[in-house]
């Protein structure tokens, strides 16, 4: 469902259809007096067994009586050696999305860097987020299900038949200090509350704090 425009109450409605579900359909839904909440994104993606596709949605002629949607496509990518699981949009950035294939292979795709970068009905590259999963003699049985955004862009949740795992894949550094007049406290931002590691000291009067790797400090 998309909203054909900000202040219309008119929504795009698409989907599958043709004798092989390998056309893409549509019908303008007119709501009265109802919020939906449906979003503004103008982007749809659509996945047969061992491609996917990109395609943007807008509307030609708004504000007059001849008002038409247009599906033009983005770009596509093909993966022959293995078949698309499930493929899902984030939710905090519209042009980005996630494709997890039968392997467990997790693919991220930018629709705006591509656009900067590659011409258009161009092959997708994407990027192979680098994922090891834990333990993996009891993923042998079953097999991969979903993937969806977590709460944060870069944490993903990915089912498979026998585990749920919690990807998070943030390149930012995630622990901080905090000096009090008897404590030196290191924290992880994920659980400010449980510090990690906890030290007390007999400083006067601590302002300033440096961090080192202890593999740099062991040789002194």
């Amino acid at each position: 469902m998309l909203r054909c425009h900000p202040h219309s109450s008119d929504v795009l409605a698409l989907f599958p259809t043709g004798d092989n579900s390998d056309r893409v359909g549509f019908v303008v839904l007119s709501i009265k007096d109802c919020n939906f909440g449906f979003t503004t994104v103008g982007y749809l993606l659509a996945c047969t067994m061992y491609s996917i596709r990109w395609f943007s949605i807008g509307i030609n002629g708004v504000g007059s009586d001849l008002e038409r949607p247009v599906i033009n496509m983005l770009g596509s990518k093909l993966f022959k050696s293995c078949s698309i699981v499930h493929a899902c949009w984030s939710p905090h950035l519209p042009e980005e999305s996630v494709v997890l294939l039968e392997s467990g292979e997790l693919f991220s795709f930018d629709l705006e860097f591509r656009s900067r970068t590659q011409s258009s009905n161009a092959r997708f590259t994407g990027r192979r987020l680098r994922v090891s999963w834990n333990d993996p003699t009891y993923l042998e049985k079953g097999g991969w299900l979903s993937c969806e955004f977590s709460w944060h862009p870069r944490i993903f949740i990915v089912a498979h038949s026998s585990a749920v795992f919690l990807v998070d894949l943030r390149s930012d550094g995630f622990c901080f200090t905090v000096a009090s007049d008897r404590w030196l406290l290191l924290c992880d931002v994920r659980k400010p509350l449980m510090p990690l590691l906890r030290w007390a000291h007999d400083l006067a009067n601590p302002s300033y704090i440096d961090v080192f790797p202890l593999s740099d400090l062991r040789s002194h």
